[in-house]
């Protein structure tokens, strides 16, 4: 019974890293029937370090048709300077000095939202200062955009490891992506259960932008890119994820506390789980992996349950574009790693203790004013709704309904079948 029931909960959650590897889109190389106007924008703060090559490689596109934006969001390091140097070479980058970030904004939504209300492209490229394009990247995005009819395409870009220490966190990334979400459901689907999106490169039109009330609406999301493709479906627009080995590039952290700390900000949060579901997930997690190895000791035969895991290891290390050897055998460290990062996550969100670039993300301060946006939101339906009641009481022909009223025939209903409380339900909501 052990062996049955193991069997179908381990083939069931290999299986979507499996599905994943066989239907995902990937950005591949291709040329636009039409060149819209590009705005590549580009938040950066403390970025003294990965400015310089993320915008080379914007530079060298083979895509005619953009202008470059940059924000420089407070820094302290020579961010600024580096940016002005390529003003001296090129006349399509603009460098925006970030005003002080004003209560009730996280950071980086401000730096965008500053970089918008410049920017005079058809499409925004929202763009992190780590990535790096290969030069066709940005005309086959516009290319893919534009063949599947959407209102956003994300590119996950293929991650840049170099030292020990991102390799323990950094595959968690795509792994547990590719693990847990079913990313061709994403672009087929309405529902906004299926919508995820990655800030390191999204490509919006402005009109899906602005009509999803662009960064202003976001401005309290810590996890703004998922909370923006939640949006544009529950608007109706179709979103698309692409996978863009090849195209894409970026290293995210270069050392563990940094990659902990970057983790910390959007693995529970980004999960939309509670505290308890969430944890008892964490726990599920480890057992199907230590489950195997435990009941070894009962018959061997039961090490055989790897063997889908193992499978799907292999193929998200392989759509990922990351070393399938390395995968393999840091395993057991990456489960006990994907433990470590999400209850440090959990830690850092319910203890409001988050930080990022040297500022402090206070989650509780954004969490009161969600639920007093939430309430004016209530509030607003609520005054409309009675609006709309006296609107239709004053339509209402009362002498019509005179002559209606004799026909009801109210000894036929049956009151014992009527649930009041469904009734209340479908009132409330």
């Amino acid at each position: 019974m052990i062996w049955e029931i193991l069997t179908i909960v381990i083939t069931l959650v290999s299986s979507i890293g499996i599905y994943n590897f066989f239907t995902a889109t990937r950005l591949k190389k291709a040329v636009p029937r039409e060149q819209p106007f590009v705005s590549i924008l580009i938040p950066a703060r403390n970025e003294e370090l990965n400015i310089a090559v993320c915008l080379d490689s914007v530079f060298k596109q083979n895509y005619p048709n953009f202008e470059v934006i940059v924000c420089d969001d407070q820094s302290t390091d020579k961010t600024s300077e580096i940016i002005e140097s390529f003003q001296s070479y090129h006349k399509n980058i603009q460098l925006i000095s970030g005003k002080p970030l004003p209560e009730g904004w996280t950071g980086k939504n401000w730096a965008c939202q500053q970089l918008t209300q410049k920017a005079k492209g058809e499409l925004f490229l929202l763009l992190d200062a780590d990535v790096t394009l290969e030069p066709e990247a940005l005309a086959s995005a516009v290319a893919l955009k534009e063949r599947k009819k959407v209102s956003m395409l994300s590119c996950f870009p293929q991650q840049i490891i170099k030292s020990w220490g991102e390799w323990m966190l950094v595959p968690l990334v795509d792994w547990l992506l590719l693990s847990f979400v079913i990313l061709d459901l994403v672009y087929r689907t309405k529902s906004t259960r299926f919508s995820v999106a990655i800030g390191q490169f999204i490509l919006i039109s402005r009109e899906a932008y602005l009509k999803m009330g662009g960064h202003e609406a976001l401005r309290i999301a810590v996890t703004e890119d998922v909370e923006m493709s939640c949006r544009l479906k529950f608007q109706g627009e179709r979103i698309l994820v692409a996978r863009s080995t090849g195209l894409v590039h970026c290293r995210m952290y270069t050392n563990f506390n940094d990659a902990k700390k970057g983790l910390a900000r959007f693995v529970f949060l980004g999960s939309k789980m509670k505290p308890a579901s969430y944890i008892i997930s964490l726990v599920g997690l480890l057992a199907l992996f230590v489950l195997p190895f435990v009941l070894f000791f009962i018959h061997p035969y039961y090490l055989l349950l790897l063997i889908p895991l193992l499978l799907q290891r292999i193929l998200t290390s392989l759509i990922s574009g990351q070393n399938i050897l390395f995968n393999l055998l840091l395993l057991p460290v990456h489960y006990f790693f994907t433990f470590y990062v999400s209850i440090n996550s959990l830690y850092v969100v319910l203890g409001n203790k988050m930080e990022w670039k040297g500022r402090k993300i206070n989650l509780k301060s954004l969490a009161e004013q969600a639920w007093e946006m939430a309430s004016r939101i209530k509030e607003t339906y609520k005054t409309k709704s009675v609006q709309k009641y006296d609107e239709w009481k004053k339509k209402i022909d009362w002498n019509k309904l005179s002559e209606w009223k004799p026909k009801i025939n109210l000894n036929s209903i049956n009151l014992k079948n009527i649930d009041l409380n469904s009734i209340v339900k479908k009132y409330k909501k």
